[in-house]
């Protein structure tokens, strides 16, 4: 997904072609900030398939519980 205040976002929405970036998966997996802010982006994402609108309070609040759950 690219940053809705990015250059690279504004080119996207004149149409430009962006060629994708490499993003280190294993890096995002084990920093815990990074693999909540995945998590959190996924959960906002897939309430959007679903005819959802959910803020990023919600979805973080979906995350903590999760988390607390697994433990």
């Amino acid at each position: 997904m690219i940053d809705p205040g990015s250059d690279r976002h504004m080119l996207a929405l004149r149409g430009f072609y962006l060629p994708p970036r490499r993003v280190d998966v294993e890096a995002i997996l084990r920093d815990p900030v990074a693999r909540r802010a995945l998590r959190i982006r996924s959960v906002i994402a897939l309430q959007a398939r679903a005819g959802t609108t959910t803020t990023r309070d919600q979805a973080a609040a979906a995350v903590d519980r999760v988390e607390r759950r697994a433990r």
